[in-house]
Order: C-alpha cells, then sequence, then structure tokens
C-alpha cells in the first residue's frame, strides 16, 4: 500500500514538473519618474498544468505590500544570511556574460502571451527624445517576434509617446501576461549550479597548484 501511495506521489510530481507552468500576470502596473515610490501594481502568480489548469494562485498588489508585517518580513529577508551572499555574488563570480543570458532566455522558452503597453517619455534633449522612440520600440518589437504568440497578434498592443517639453520623464503603464515552463526553469537551474561547481572545482585545483609551487 505504502508502495503504490509512494509511486503515486512520485506520478504526481512527474506530472506537475514535465506539463506544469508558472504564469505571472501584471494586471496593472503604472510606475512613473516623478512619483517612484507611488508605483501601483496588481501582479498574480499562478503555477498550472498543461498551461489551462490552474493549481493555486499567489497574488502580490501595493496593499499587500505596504503593511508593517510585510515590511518586517521584507527586513528581514534583506538581512538574512542567502540575501547578503546574494548581494556579494556578481557576474564574474557566476562566470556569466552577456551571452550567456540570451542563450539562457531562449533555454527558458518565455512566452510573452498577452501585452499592453503604454510609455511616456521625454528628456531635456529633443534629439534624444526623437530617437529613443523608435529605439524603444523596435527593442519591444524584436522581444516579441522572439517571444510572443504570432498567431494572437490581437492580444499585443504598445504605444511610446514623446512629450517634447524639455524634461526628464518616463511613465510606463502595462498589464501583460508571462508564462514559463518548470522543467525548463529546473533546467536553468540545474546549469547554474553545475557551473557554479565547476568553478569552485577550479578555484580548488588552483589552490593546490599553488600550494605545490610553494613547496
Amino acid at each position: 500500500m505504502l508502495l503504490v501511495l509512494f509511486f503515486i506521489i512520485l506520478f504526481l510530481i512527474a506530472l506537475v514538473i514535465i506539463s506544469g507552468s508558472i504564469k505571472v500576470k501584471i494586471l496593472n502596473l503604472k510606475i512613473s519618474s516623478e512619483r517612484v515610490k507611488n508605483v501601483q501594481f496588481d501582479v498574480r502568480i499562478l503555477v498550472c498544468l498543461f498551461n489551462k489548469l490552474k493549481l493555486f494562485e499567489i497574488q502580490i498588489d501595493r496593499k499587500k505590500m505596504d503593511t508593517p508585517k510585510m515590511h518586517k518580513i521584507i527586513k528581514k529577508a534583506s538581512h538574512s544570511k542567502t540575501a547578503m551572499k546574494i548581494k556579494e555574488m556578481n557576474l564574474k563570480e557566476l562566470n556569466i556574460n552577456l551571452k550567456d543570458i540570451i542563450k539562457y532566455s531562449k533555454k527558458m522558452r518565455l512566452k510573452i502571451e498577452k501585452l499592453k503597453l503604454k510609455i511616456e517619455l521625454d528628456t531635456e534633449n529633443v534629439l534624444l527624445t526623437t530617437y529613443l522612440v523608435p529605439i524603444i520600440s523596435t527593442i519591444i518589437a524584436i522581444l516579441l517576434s522572439k517571444f510572443a504568440n504570432k498567431c494572437k497578434r490581437e492580444n499585443y498592443f504598445y504605444v511610446i509617446n514623446p512629450l517634447y517639453e524639455n524634461r526628464n520623464f518616463i511613465k510606463i503603464e502595462t498589464s501583460c501576461i508571462i508564462s514559463l515552463k518548470l522543467v525548463h526553469i529546473i533546467n536553468i537551474i540545474y546549469i547554474f549550479l553545475r557551473k557554479g561547481r565547476k568553478r569552485k572545482n577550479e578555484r580548488t585545483s588552483n589552490r593546490r597548484i599553488n600550494d605545490n609551487c610553494y613547496e
């Protein structure tokens, strides 16, 4: 009986890993350079099976984050040993470069299922403002060409409005849905851990060689 139960649990775990996905729904994000402290957001994190069946959902919004209890949790987490180690780490220590980031992004097979984006921007230089609009538009178009569902173009809309008021300003309003397969996330974590072990072993080997040189 226990053996049957064990295999059932093992099967369910395998099913979640193979067919499971994480969806990040940003329902309402509003951020402005004039009001950085008053960022408005409503984010839902869902774990789904076959990208349809919702297993559970976590909601994160401004009201939930802006409470004394949550401030305490964040403060405690930021001063934890793990957080301190993360702060001390950098891309050189992890042996990661820009090519690796692009490569890992492709391996993650990230999907932008929906996007509604509005950007208003301005700088003190009129020419710079004029050039920024097509540059940002091109970057967004490239990202959508790689990560969006080409069959559902109606799910994607973005606009970038230059203001020409001779001031440094940016305002972003967006709603989007991003999905990731659990199996790809686990694969990337495994690659990072393997690279970390490899680097650690290389350091250990170098120390031994240096020690032998001094003998």
